[in-house]
């Protein structure tokens, strides 16, 4: 862990020197607002108020809030603790930011003393706290928002003397910690994480700013200064280089940090110039897949819930639609699913003073961006409540939390995940077992966890080798024409010395089925390719080139058309290290094809809903003469 310390130290002694290498945003001693002044002031409440009451689902999201406030009060334990002896876990973590939003969102719409003091002892559990970071910035990051915005909202009830014991602590274990942590055990931040870092630099900020002015305001520049760094990670279109989960983390919470300067100064500082970033609704929406869990490539969960931050962005120009169609979307999920979210609040604020029409225009039905890591998106409809769905993952293994998973693609059809990704090891094995995991170079240890490897993926493997940590592979065309949706990659550079081209295409064909055709050329080794897709159906064979898979009392069956024989066949995706995951329940289905040198082959693979795999054959269609726009 130790090791790791120079790297943190580098980014942190940096920020004084890009204070003084460039101007301030915000000048020493300038005058705020008074309490609360986080997201929503003291005048805005009524207009709130009166928002909710003629509108259905703020009025649903605050009976929500409400219903939390009243269950949580008559709780004996608080989140955080400093008498629980065991570690604390994310979710704890999560669940401080959730408590106090909703316990101080409570006491200011209703006024009720309960809710008051319950808020009052959550926040008084995690300040006495000995520390708050626990070796990773996004644990010190939450918890310093959490306190800031319950100690804003609480601010007029609070005596004097609690005040200073409040301001003093989140100086202390959150501003200090972040601007010049002590601790050796942090581990290097991740870009997600800095972003979480620079909204509690500035809500810690704003939170204590007349009592520690020279700090306050520089870790308001500070935050400012490197947000404005953090959302080229946005560009060209949106699309986040860390998968969904990381970009929930890190939309939401850069939305919370330009809503409050929004509100504050009334100007976003340049945050908002045109980027990547303004357009990111779009990569929000289009990963969540029919189902309702996300394309959950690299280190991202299939969770995919309700994103306060879509509602936020409405408000930007050519973004409206999109938060419609989330709000659209929100409205018709159960409570249960929605209720214990961390910013449920915001969704109330970002939304009361818009006005919402249903959605006029869907999503395009093909998505993609050539950011840092491509990825593309494939939709047969978006009324149809069980479309088809194509999510196709292109990119480097490069990338810190990336997986060897360039290629590969997940499938939807019938209300059913299909071709799975097998998501991200837990951690906490690994660390147990000595793994670097930030070492993403060709030899890394990181490589050899299973879920990592290219052998765990539904993509191309080669000579049974991992792909190139140095290779990159772009969206290199795509259409929307309506009978032949397609995306194609260019995955030449992650075979090097073994392919000279590599091509792979994925589908949709007359809304009825899907597709994904690969075409190759060897250079001077003979190579064997694996092609392999990863699921969790019951599988039945049909012949050498035709599968049935069996799921929730559906079907769905894969064809293989090829030049030359295939044999379809299974692999297992056990454990191969005491470490791995045991991915119990699942299967790796495909075929081998040995292609001499210099030799071009192509093949594809029909994916029939609703149909026992007997597909007629048809003539394959090259890649360049597939539709493009």
């Amino acid at each position: 862990m130790k090791a790791s310390v120079p790297v943190l130290l580098i980014w942190i002694l940096l920020c004084p020197l890009l204070l003084l290498a460039q101007p301030d945003s915000i000048s020493l001693g300038v005058t705020l607002s008074d309490h609360p002044r986080l997201l929503l002031p003291k005048a805005e409440e009524q207009l709130l108020l009166k928002a909710i009451q003629s509108d259905s689902t703020l009025a649903r999201i605050h009976q929500g809030l409400i219903a939390q406030c009243d269950s949580l009060v008559p709780i004996r334990r608080t989140a955080l603790s400093a008498l629980r002896v065991e570690r604390f876990q994310d979710r704890d973590v999560r669940e401080a930011l959730r408590r106090l939003f909703v316990l101080s969102y409570g006491w200011r719409l209703t006024g009720k003393e309960t809710y008051f003091q319950r808020a009052k002892s959550e926040l008084w559990h995690t300040l006495i706290l000995a520390q708050w970071n626990r070796e990773r910035l996004d644990v010190v990051a939450q918890i310093t928002v959490a306190t800031s915005l319950a100690f804003d909202w609480l601010y007029p009830n609070l005596t004097p003397k609690e005040r200073i014991f409040v301001q003093k602590t989140i100086a202390e274990k959150g501003l200090q910690a972040i601007m010049a942590p002590s601790d050796s055990s942090w581990t290097p931040p991740t870009d997600t994480q800095k972003q979480m870092a620079n909204t509690a630099l500035a809500y810690g900020a704003l939170a204590i700013y007349e009592s520690k002015l020279l700090l306050a305001h520089a870790c308001l520049n500070q935050a400012i200064r490197s947000t404005d760094q953090l959302l080229a990670l946005y560009a060209p279109h949106g699309a986040y280089p860390y998968g969904y989960s990381a970009w929930s983390d890190a939309t939401n919470f850069t939305a919370l940090l330009i809503s409050a300067l929004q509100k504050e100064f009334k100007t976003d500082f340049g945050l908002l110039k045109p980027t990547g970033f303004v357009n990111t609704s779009a990569y929000g929406l289009q990963m969540r897949a029919p189902s309702g869990r996300c394309f959950n490539y690299g280190e991202s969960s299939l969770a995919a819930p309700v994103q306060p931050s879509l509602f936020w962005l409405a408000r930007l120009p050519n973004t409206h639609e999109f938060g419609a169609w989330e709000r659209n979307w929100f409205s018709n999920q159960p409570v249960a699913s929605w209720q214990h979210e961390a910013l449920l609040p915001a969704i109330l604020l970002w939304s009361y003073d818009q006005t919402w029409t249903k959605p006029l225009q869907p999503p395009t039905k093909v998505w993609f961006d050539n950011g840092a890591m491509p990825v593309a998106s494939l939709r047969s409809s978006w009324s149809d409540p069980q479309p088809l769905f194509i999510g196709l993952k292109a990119g480097s293994p490069s990338l810190r939390g990336a997986h060897m998973d360039v290629g590969s693609f997940i499938i939807e059809a019938q209300g059913e995940r299909w071709g799975i990704d097998l998501g991200y090891q837990n951690t906490d094995s690994l660390v147990l077992a000595g793994t670097n995991m930030h070492d993403t170079g060709p030899n890394a240890a990181r490589w050899l966890v299973f879920r990592n490897s290219n052998m765990a993926h539904s993509t191309l493997t080669a000579n049974y080798l991992p792909q190139s940590t140095s290779g990159y592979a772009s969206i290199i065309s795509s259409s929307d024409q309506p009978s032949f949706l397609n995306a194609v990659t260019d995955l030449k550079e992650l075979y090097p010395d073994l392919l000279v081209s590599a091509k792979r295409g994925v589908a949709i064909i007359d809304n009825q089925y899907l597709l994904v055709q690969d075409e190759v050329e060897t250079g001077e080794k003979e190579t064997i390719l694996r092609w392999a897709m990863v699921t969790a159906a019951q599988i039945q064979v049909i012949d050498d080139q035709q599968i049935v898979l069996q799921q929730s009392g559906k079907q769905l069956g894969l064809v293989v058309d090829s030049s030359v024989k295939v044999k379809m066949q299974t692999w297992s995706t056990g454990p191969r290290y005491e470490y791995d995951s045991t991915n119990a329940g699942t299967l790796l289905i495909g075929f081998e094809v040995k292609v001499p040198p210099h030799t071009k082959q192509s093949w594809r693979v029909r994916l029939l809903p609703g149909t026992n795999g007997l597909g007629a054959p048809s003539s394959i269609i090259p890649l360049s003469d597939w539709p493009h726009n």
